[in-house]
């Protein structure tokens, strides 16, 4: 773990960073929750579990934009 970890996955050395089962690598906190929301949707068995983002896409749209602030808050992790 640490920083080479990391650096495999982002190499901006940014967090939040999630690499996927399939092996893709993401990083920054609304890419990562655009990712979430389309996997829930696509969950299979049991009940499906509600949108991360609102159906409305007006809605959808105030929820996307207040991500922004957290846009410009990311910072390089440390250990």
């Amino acid at each position: 773990p640490g920083f080479a970890t990391l650096a495999d996955t982002n190499p901006l050395l940014t967090v939040p960073a999630l690499q996927t089962a399939d092996g893709e690598r993401l990083y920054g906190g609304p890419v990562i929750y655009e990712y979430l929301s389309q996997i829930r949707q696509g969950a299979r068995g049991g009940a499906r579990p509600p949108p991360l983002f609102p159906e409305d896409s007006a809605a959808a749209l105030r929820v996307r934009r207040s991500f922004e602030p957290m846009v410009g808050c990311s910072q390089p992790a440390s250990l």
